[in-house]
């Protein structure tokens, strides 16, 4: 499959296959009740591009957004960005 910088599936390309458990190389894990991202310490919307929660550090403006609004140059893997 192949899905976009802010994580939403573009194509599948096996339709049989869940393309979320995993979710890669960044250790981003799939909630199949609610189809939101753990990213550690919180829960991505990938449909809206942010998170659920504030920032748990509370750094910066953005406590709700992701990667600093860069997802193209940039990954938060642990849910603080």
């Amino acid at each position: 499959w192949t899905d976009d910088a802010w994580g939403n599936v573009l194509n599948a390309t096996d339709p049989a296959a869940s393309p979320h458990q995993y979710v890669g190389r960044l250790g981003y894990y799939l909630d199949g009740a609610s189809g939101l991202q753990l990213l550690t310490q919180r829960y991505y919307d990938s449909g809206v591009g942010r998170f659920v929660s504030e920032d748990p550090v509370r750094d910066g403006q953005l406590w709700w957004g992701y990667a600093d609004a860069s997802p193209h140059g940039a990954a938060d893997p642990a849910g603080e960005r």
